[in-house]
């Protein structure tokens, strides 16, 4: 979770670059939960990222593009001059280990914000009584 602060207040400075190393803390550290939990079902953003994970492994740079959005409306704060986006599931390198949450990949995280996917794991890890040790 403090990596994923990390990456939020990172996503304010003009260059990607920061912000990708954090987000490639926070999604390793996801991805050490999700092996911890045992591959829960019940969360479609953590499905979905184990899914990216096995097709990319630890290269996380393969799965995402950055975005430069410019200002859009109507406005969502915080106000960012990049996005780093999932990319199409159908643009991921070849399978490298058996493919599951591909559905959920497609529906909640391919060409959306890595932000979102973050916030989600988030808020169902912290409902989790077991992972707030």
């Amino acid at each position: 979770m403090k990596a994923r602060a990390r990456f939020e207040s990172s996503i304010n400075y003009p260059e990607p670059g920061d912000a990708f190393h954090a987000l490639f803390e926070a999604l390793a550290w996801t991805a050490s939960i999700d092996d911890r939990l045992k591959r829960p079902n019940e969360s479609p953003e953590l499905r979905g990222t184990r899914f990216a994970r096995n097709r990319v492994a630890h290269q996380w740079w393969n799965a995402l593009v950055v975005d430069y959005p410019g200002v859009t409306f109507p406005l969502s704060f915080p106000l960012v001059f990049f996005e780093h986006r999932w990319k199409r599931a159908d643009d991921l390198p070849p399978r490298r280990r058996p493919d599951d949450g591909e559905g959920e990949y497609r529906s909640h995280l391919q060409g959306k914000p890595a932000r979102h996917t973050l916030a989600a794991i988030e808020r169902y890890l912290l409902a989790r009584p077991e992972l707030r040790s």
